[in-house]
């Protein structure tokens, strides 16, 4: 095995949050000469996964296209595992540049990429279909040079920061589908190192069901305490949003709709 692929994978086995694993798959493939990366996936019955070290508005212009969902390239990831060259004269096929996957392109030239190499990922029997994309602002005939030299180490490397960043990302939501808003809210205000009485007072609550509720969420969590919870929750994000809102709240008041529900 080669000694960087066993480093990388090593390392993000050890990463336990999408962008720990997100951050050593950008410094790993900017060795190569990446300007940036993106990884994709489609699965029935599941929200429409996406991962790109692009800027965001470039992201929405992919997801408000049809080359998102239809074109040469989707079709190729559908039904190939082989590497798919991307860029205007490696796309120089037949049907291959439709107007919209041409300005697209031109969307992509505005962030330094030219160029890239897409490497499908396509898991059976569940019909997921994905790929990476290591993308570039060198020529044609630099990149199809990296690619013999190194596309194989590329493309195994690709795959293994894919299935970890998925992996993570589908933990942490379901992480967050588990928690109530209520649960989510007794940890947020544990966060602000308030203690039971004072957090059913925020919430229009009783201690009782402050304690149901921490409960619940060491429960969920797989942790021991409800520091531990905290933790947890803090590591995976699941009150970030929470927090914010929070912030705009006047004092005792509380950050659900009904404060007297319990």
């Amino acid at each position: 095995m080669n000694a960087k692929f066993f480093d990388l994978t090593t390392a993000l086995d050890q990463a336990d949050t999408v962008e720990k694993a997100w951050r050593l798959g950008l410094a790993f493939f900017a060795a190569f000469g990446a300007t940036h990366i993106c990884l994709t996936a489609h699965a029935p019955g599941r929200e429409f996964f996406t991962k790109w070290s692009t800027p965001d508005w470039v992201l929405d212009a992919y997801l408000e296209s049809d080359v998102s969902t239809t074109g040469s390239l989707v079709a190729h990831c559908q039904t190939s595992l082989s590497p798919y060259f991307s860029g205007y004269d490696a796309e120089r096929r037949p049907n291959s540049l439709t107007p919209e996957r041409i300005r697209f392109l031109d969307t992509l030239r505005q962030v330094d990429i030219t160029h890239g190499i897409i490497f499908p990922v396509n898991k059976q029997p569940d019909c997921q279909w994905g790929y990476f994309s290591f993308n570039t602002r060198l020529s044609r005939e630099d990149v199809q040079q990296i690619f013999e030299r190194n596309g194989g180490l590329i493309g195994l490397a690709g795959l293994a920061l894919f299935h970890r960043v998925e992996q993570l990302s589908l933990a942490k939501q379901r992480l967050k589908a588990s928690l109530s808003a209520r649960e989510e809210e007794c940890l947020l205000w544990l966060a602000k190192g308030l203690r039971n009485d004072r957090i059913a007072e925020k919430m229009g609550v009783k201690p009782i069901t402050v304690e149901y509720h921490l409960l619940n969420c060491r429960k969920k969590l797989g942790a021991t305490t409800r520091e531990q919870a905290l933790v947890i929750a803090v590591m995976n994000s699941l009150i970030r949003n929470a927090s914010r809102q929070a912030a705009r709240q006047a004092p005792g008041q509380t950050l659900l709709a009904k404060p007297n529900a319990r």
